[in-house]
């Protein structure tokens, strides 16, 4: 069964030390071409924009996306994090952050 994690647990979890060094590690993969990396799509609409982001480390078995919506009232994210080899999601990860 998958994780749903709000924006209040995942501060509980994560450090910034461990965030900047998966940052770093991922982004290392991305140089050598061992991950892959989607540019960034957006749908706009007069009031909401829509972007999404997507990519994969082959080595973490971790395929994904993060989409969020931005208007004048916040931008809202949601991570859906799958496992590649299978397909099946892992975890749903939010985050709200007002403009």
């Amino acid at each position: 069964m998958a994780l749903f994690l709000t924006e209040k647990e995942v501060e509980q979890l994560l450090t910034m030390p461990l965030a900047l060094a998966a940052v770093e590690a991922a982004h290392r993969q991305l140089s050598t071409t061992a991950a892959c990396d989607v540019p960034r799509q957006r749908t706009r609409l007069p009031q909401t924009t829509l972007h999404i982001l997507q990519g994969a480390l082959p080595q973490l078995d971790a395929i994904g996306y993060k989409a969020y919506t931005s208007n004048r009232s916040g931008v809202r994210f949601l991570v859906h994090l799958f496992q590649a080899s299978t397909g099946r999601l892992r975890a749903v990860i939010e985050l709200t952050a007002w403009v």
